[in-house]
């Protein structure tokens, strides 16, 4: 990646002068220099010119949000001991046992009318 030339929406063109993930810092035309998170950043704010460095970021940035769900889920369970599935299915279960409030009012006037 050093040594590849970019393009950043802010900032015009520039090129990779150091790349060390979850980092890359960039040179800017202008004479700015850069810290950027690395791959997070590609395809928000910054694209390869390079078609096959675009592409190697592209699946950087794939692999990564993979594995940030893959650590959230792992929290999760972690911390809860349940997946969002179960979680899903316990309201689901909470819904179904639930009445509407007009069906508690009605049946409550109905038993006062009754003990009249």
């Amino acid at each position: 990646m050093i040594g590849e030339f970019v393009s950043h929406i802010r900032f015009g063109d520039g090129q990779v002068k150091a790349f060390a993930p979850p980092h890359i810092v960039i040179a800017f035309h202008s004479g700015d220099v850069k810290t950027f998170l690395y791959p997070q950043s590609v395809g928000k704010f910054i694209r390869f010119t390079s078609d096959l460095a675009q592409q190697r970021a592209q699946t950087d940035l794939e692999k990564a949000e993979e594995n940030a769900r893959t650590e959230a889920m792992m929290k999760q369970i972690e911390r809860y001991g349940i997946t969002e599935g179960d979680r899903q299915s316990q309201s689901e279960r909470l819904r179904d046992k639930k009445k509407p409030a007009s069906t508690k009012r009605t049946a409550t006037r109905k038993k006062k009318q009754k003990e009249d």
